[in-house]
């Protein structure tokens, strides 16, 4: 377009009328350029029409009532900001016409001495200058975003090393405030105190053209916390003078702690008390530590690049080793031991892990074994099979002796107790027989069946320690079946004890799956017990189910009752609250020992409630 048919629209606001005709006159006579005015008085009248215009450039005379001072200025700028604004004011005014460009005009124009040349130049000018000022806006704003969006800090200085610049991640990392940049903020002084000379130094000797500078310092926040950083910087020249610094920072904690713990991890492979060795894709070794050079005697640069095949003693089968392999190639980890040899030729034991290492991505890189000396492990174990092998055997001669003890025992025991029936059968139809010899008679007979009791007990006892008891649970009425039974058969021994003997039954499912024999032996000896420690009185039996539906029997009576401290140790074998030859009653202390031994093979709760001179409880809970 040619300069004649360029057109310009102005917008004059000036309230003075005689100003207004001068400044209309003074443009009606430029003529190289079409020219379209439109004015107003007060900047408040032309709201209206610079919200639906825009006009190429705004006249705005300051001198008015109702506009004056910088802030009108600032305001009728940031009405229209793309529209350049040229001041007009009064002579003598030089110094606020100098403070109005500061605050957005882009020309100003002393009113005494303007003319058509004075005007149209002062037109061309500030548009010009306005396009420079847009461009130079919006590449400032793109320089401003794009330094938002990097993942470093990037910042500028002045010459005195104080920010002009830094990007919003200067701000959050270093937890400064836009208050803070604007009251001239050093970047000196975001260096810890005992590293500021070197920071000096060093951004002076940059300022002076010196080569980019790349150096690392201990960066200081806000708060007074610190963190490792690297500053790369350069010079920036402006005009052949050097104005300032430009450059990033680089934030190295994330990477200084990465460092530590590959240090820290390095340190803890190297000092493990397990062998560790890594290989490549093809079993190759490429690392192992010190543990494996002491467990084999093989030293780094001996089996570097080799396969850990030479470790192999021919216990390990093709199989296993083709299991392994599979194994970790196929990504998952593979566990078990190996007979391996050293290279001394000496076997050992090792337990080993060994699992692929992977990439990123998930790619196997590596194979990584963490392998533990076994040997005396495994000698211990051996050790301990031929211990358990020879005290089986010898719990085995144990049993086989008492029961051929037994055998012993009992065969001429039950000889003996069937003559003493015979000569109380013969003594009974004789008139010479005196009570004296009928007492010595029930002596033999009960001294017989005291040997023999006490033989079952230990037998018994013998068969639980030695794991040769067997469970045979079946259903049956134990009521009918096992109580009932008991009951007949202690009634004339509770009645010679001058006691009274009850059996009850509070519910009528007294149904259960147990073993028959254990279970008789429980309640035989509990019975048996409150019967013999019981001089008057009561003894009762009970059977039912609790609120949970598990059957209970409950067996109490009225006898000694034992103290608190004993009942801590009642069931300990061969435990009696009365020691030595005198106590007043016979027993082994085995009775109380077998009954918890059998109520644990039936998983039956047994509780004791006694107290000294009251009598005692038992009670068993039989499970679900």
């Amino acid at each position: 377009m040619l300069q004649n048919e360029i057109e310009i629209n102005i917008l004059l606001i000036e309230p003075n009328e005689k100003d207004a005709l001068l400044i209309r006159s003074h443009v009606e006579k430029i003529k190289d350029f079409s020219i379209n005015m439109t004015a107003f008085n007060l900047v408040d009248d032309a709201r209206d029409y610079l919200a639906s215009a825009s006009p190429s450039i705004i006249l705005l005379s300051v001198n008015f009532p109702d506009s004056t001072g910088l802030s009108k200025i600032k305001k009728t700028a940031s009405i229209q900001p793309a529209v350049p604004v040229v001041v007009l004011t009064d002579s003598g005014a030089n110094g606020f016409a100098i403070e109005s460009i500061k605050a957005g005009a882009q020309d100003y124009l002393l009113k005494d001495k303007m003319d058509s040349d004075t005007i149209r130049r002062s037109i061309l000018y500030s548009i010009e200058r306005k396009k420079h000022e847009s461009a130079l806006r919006e590449s400032e704003t793109r320089f401003k975003d794009l330094a938002n969006q990097l993942p470093q800090i990037v910042f500028e200085t002045d010459s005195k090393a104080n920010l002009t610049f830094a990007n919003e991640l200067a701000f959050s990392t270093f937890g400064y405030s836009e208050e803070d940049f604007s009251n001239n903020l050093s970047a000196i002084q975001m260096i810890v105190p005992e590293e500021r000379k070197i920071a000096k130094d060093n951004f002076a000797k940059v300022l002076g053209g010196a080569k980019s500078d790349s150096s690392q310092y201990t960066a200081l926040k806000k708060n007074g916390t610190s963190f490792p950083i690297v500053i790369i910087s350069k010079q920036i020249c402006r005009d052949g003078v050097s104005a300032g610094l430009r450059g990033v920072i680089v934030d190295l904690s994330d990477r200084k702690s990465a460092q530590e713990n590959l240090i820290r991890l390095s340190r803890a492979v190297e000092q493990s008390p397990v062998s560790v060795m890594i290989t490549d894709l093809q079993g190759n070794i490429q690392y192992v530590n010190p543990k494996f050079v002491q467990v084999t005697g093989y030293t780094m640069d001996e089996v570097k690049g080799k396969n850990p095949n030479i470790l192999k003693s021919g216990f390990t089968t093709g199989g296993e080793y083709q299991n392994l392999w599979s194994t970790i190639t196929s990504g998952n980890e593979w566990r078990g031991e190996f007979h391996n040899k050293k290279k001394n030729g000496e076997f050992y034991w090792e337990s080993a892990s060994i699992s692929p290492i992977t990439d990123h991505e998930g790619k196997i890189i590596n194979y990584l074994a963490v392998k533990e000396d076994i040997t005396q492990q495994r000698l211990f174990e051996k050790e301990l099979i031929w211990s358990k092998e020879k005290a089986q055997e010898s719990d085995k001669l144990k049993s086989e002796f008492l029961m051929q003890m037994s055998h012993e025992i009992r065969t001429p025991l039950h000889s003996l107790l069937n003559y003493s029936r015979m000569i109380r059968e013969e003594a009974q139809n004789s008139p010479n027989v005196n009570e004296e010899i009928s007492r010595c008679l029930d002596g033999i007979e009960k001294s017989g069946k005291r040997i023999i009791r006490t033989m079952d007990l230990i037998l018994n006892v013998a068969q639980i320690q030695t794991g040769t008891y067997e469970l045979m649970p079946e259903f049956f009425n134990i009521y009918d079946d096992l109580l009932s039974a008991l009951f007949l058969e202690y009634s004339p021994m509770a009645e010679m004890a001058g006691l009274e003997f009850s059996l009850s039954r509070e519910s009528e499912n007294t149904l259960i799956l147990t073993d028959r024999y254990s279970v008789h032996k429980i309640v035989e000896n509990l019975v048996d017990n409150s019967i013999k420690f019981t001089s008057s009185g009561s003894v009762s039996v009970s059977v039912g189910r609790n609120d949970e539906e598990k059957l209970f029997i409950r067996v109490t009576d009225t006898g000694i009752g034992m103290s608190e401290k004993y009942l801590k140790k009642i069931f300990n074998p061969f435990s009696q609250e009365k020691q030595g030859y005198s106590r007043p009653f016979d027993g082994n202390g085995l009775g109380l020992a077998l009954i918890k031994k059998y109520c644990d093979l039936n998983l039956i709760d047994i509780s004791v409630k006694s107290r000294k001179g009251s009598g005692t409880t038992f009670l068993l809970t039989f499970p679900s």
